[in-house]
């Protein structure tokens, strides 16, 4: 009877972090066409342009961009999808943070019990460095 009682409970609490996360997705889908530029948003955006140019991430000055290799590749590749080059790297972004919640819950979720696991994913999700 306590197992069906704790599965029941485990279950509640995965609605609760898919509810999240589907709201964190939401919230953050209005940012991606925003105008204008968050830090290092600019670098990202000549680190594209000059993959599409040259294939290689270099900046206007013909310096390569080494920080973020991946994360360059990852955004031009976005890019491809016909999105424009900052809110493909926007999409990546948050994509990302959000991979990193998943995978924040789901590790809790092995060491301690589901509802402590979706309460420290949350105040991760809350937590300005984060973001």
């Amino acid at each position: 009877m306590s197992e069906t009682r704790e599965a029941g409970g485990a279950r509640i609490w995965n609605v609760v972090l898919v509810v999240g996360v589907l709201a964190a997705a939401w919230a953050s889908a209005a940012d991606l066409f925003r105008a204008g530029y968050s830090p290092d948003e600019e670098f990202t955006l000549f680190a594209v342009r000059g993959i599409q140019a040259h294939g290689l991430p270099l900046l206007p000055s013909g310096l390569l961009y080494d920080r973020g290799l991946l994360y360059s590749f990852a955004a031009w590749a976005a890019s491809l999808t016909g999105l424009d080059v900052l809110p493909a790297a926007r999409l990546v972004s948050a994509g990302a943070g959000l991979g990193v919640l998943a995978l924040v819950a789901i590790e809790l979720r092995r060491v301690t019990t589901p509802a402590f696991a979706t309460l420290a994913t949350v105040l991760v999700a809350l937590s300005l460095p984060f973001w």
